[in-house]
């Protein structure tokens, strides 16, 4: 029996006083997640507070993100320029003086540069302008209109622009803009901040912007996901959360990046976290499935610890390298068998045939309990022709999704054993599919390929397959299934009967039809269909009793 998301980071480091904690605090509900995947590239630091993102940022705090931003911060250090501004700290005179050096700031008056007094959106909307070689003195936009000008770049829609003006400007603001910023392409040239940072500047490692999709490798990875072939994640593990969010949000950084092993403070935390744990897992895998497609990139967790210290260790079913070389040949598969002109249906029975013809239920290790993790994935049906259950609805999902298909995956039991399948949207309604079911094998150890379960409704796929039905859409229709769309389908008995003449009449070497109203005990002598006209000599068949499909093929005649 068979059994069973490309973000985008802005390069920011921001150094506050007195700031020596190397853990991460997760504690805006607005654009944490932005936050986070800066912290996770050592590129955005937070205090003892955190992030801090609810509060108003400093002209201090502005000019170091804008050196960095620039790719100049070794050499503001290392020259540590003068300024003649009294009133700034020790920790901001590199920064400030390179500014003040290079003719982009002029301070607040002669002598003072008023480092604590709020930033502005207009001063920060400037910085990252100036950061993309723009020239606010030279006439290319003015100051108090930056995020105008900001918008008309694409840098931000008139929305975003007109939102910001009419609040106060938070670090939560600060962080959204940086984001936005690095994809940005530098005036008058082909080639984005980031680039430039990488490959110029130095100030950001290549793996680094590639693993967050900032850098194409050459080969892009699953939509909307960070994934790409890369060395291991960066070392900076530690995470301080405050609710199930920051949690989630923790969680999901961590597995993204492929990390084994996580340090969880809970601060401020309503509640006990480890009543949540499991179900902010839970979530938080759900979540990843909906972004990459991969289900099955955890194999293990675990944690120990108590309510104020968690670590958390992961077991992953993919490496970095399987991870870029699955996207590559879903790709290859992808641009060989699938265009434009095809329909949704046409899309969708190709990828369904292609894993069927070019993968093997992996029965024997199946049979001795000794199933590797590769055959619980997409690695394994898609580069290694040998899978289950899990691995066959991976592929389909992420192939489908490659292609511009809505796909799910279903979780439930099928036969009674733990089962995993797919949903797939064709023309604005859902059907259920079931590769794994669609390649049976024959006793003599053949394979073959069937459309049983391509393209089920809820009604016909609940005959042998359960699931919780609430947690996904309904399938109602029958207008894309196999039999229904292909003509092969009949009510009762008398009509398969005259079906099967029909076919006889024609000379067909294979009959498939699906039987709306089905009884077992009316097929037991189809010899009685077949033989009548002495046309046929030999045959074999097939019955799927739970389906009501009858299959008469190899059909030889006189």
């Amino acid at each position: 029996m068979k059994t069973l998301r490309a973000w985008i980071v802005f390069v920011l480091l921001i150094t506050l006083p007195l700031i020596t904690s190397p853990v991460i605090t997760l504690a805006t509900p607005n654009h944490q997640d932005k936050a986070l995947i800066l912290s996770s590239l050592s590129l955005l630091k937070g205090g003892a507070n955190g992030f801090e993102l609810e509060r108003q940022p400093t002209r201090a705090e502005g000019a170091v993100m804008l050196v960095r931003l620039l790719g100049q911060e070794n050499q503001a250090r290392q020259q540590n320029y003068r300024h003649p501004f009294r009133d700034v700290p020790a920790w901001a005179s590199p920064y400030i003086g390179y500014m003040y050096q290079f003719s982009l700031t002029q301070g607040s008056s002669p002598s003072t540069f008023s480092p604590g007094e709020p930033l502005s959106a207009q001063a920060y909307t400037t910085f990252v302008l100036r950061a993309l070689g723009y020239n606010d003195q030279a006439g290319d936009f003015d100051y108090n209109a930056s995020l105008e000008k900001a918008s008309q770049l694409g840098m931000l829609s008139a929305q975003q622009a007109a939102a910001i003006a009419a609040h106060t400007f938070i670090r939560d603001d600060m962080v959204n803009i940086s984001y936005l910023t690095l994809t940005m392409n530098l005036k008058n040239q082909d080639k984005t901040l980031i680039e430039k940072l990488v490959y110029e500047d130095r100030a950001v490692s290549e793996a680094s912007a590639q693993r967050n999709g900032l850098i194409d490798p050459g080969q892009a990875v699953f939509s909307q996901t960070s994934f790409a072939n890369t060395a291991s994640p960066d070392d900076n593990n530690q995470y301080n959360v405050s609710s199930s969010r920051d949690l989630q949000a923790a969680l999901e950084l961590a597995m993204l990046n492929l990390q084994p092993q996580i340090t969880l403070g809970f601060t401020n935390y309503p509640g006990d976290p480890l009543e949540d744990f499991e179900t902010v897992i839970d979530r938080t895998q759900s979540a990843i499935e909906n972004n990459t497609g991969l289900i099955n990139l955890i194999s293990e967790w675990r944690y120990e610890g108590n309510a104020q210290r968690l670590k958390v260790s992961f077991a992953y079913r993919y490496t970095w390298t399987q991870l870029a070389q699955l996207n590559q040949k879903g790709d290859k598969i992808i641009d060989s068998l699938i265009n434009n002109n095809q329909s949704d249906y046409e899309k969708e029975i190709i990828l369904h045939d292609y894993i069927i013809n070019n993968c093997r239920y992996d029965y024997e290790n199946y049979q001795k309990g000794t199933i590797p993790e590769t055959s619980r994935t997409a690695y394994g049906v898609l580069l290694k022709g040998r899978g289950v259950c899990q691995g066959y609805a991976e592929a389909m999902n992420i192939l489908c999704r490659k292609a511009g298909l809505t796909s799910l995956v279903v979780k439930g039991d099928s036969r009674g054993e733990s089962h995993a399948w797919n949903l797939v949207k064709v023309e604005g309604r859902y059907y259920h599919v079931d590769p794994t079911w669609d390649d049976p094998q024959f006793n003599d150890g053949r394979d073959a390929l069937v459309y049983d379960y391509f393209n089920l409704s809820d009604d016909q796929i609940k005959l042998d397959h359960r699931w919780n039905r609430n947690d996904y859409p309904s399938c109602s229709s029958l207008q894309y299934n196999y039999h229904v769309y292909n003509h092969y389908y009949v009510e009762n008995y008398t009509a398969f009967a005259n079906y099967v003449s029909a076919c006889i009449d024609r000379g067909e070497k294979n009959i498939d039809v699906r039987i709306a109203n089905f009884n077992r005990a009316d097929y037991g002598d189809l010899g009685s269909l077949v033989f009548p006209s002495k046309k046929v000599s030999y045959y074999h068949y097939s019955i799927n009793e739970e389906q009501g499909i009858i299959k008469i093929f190899d059909l030889e005649y006189r």
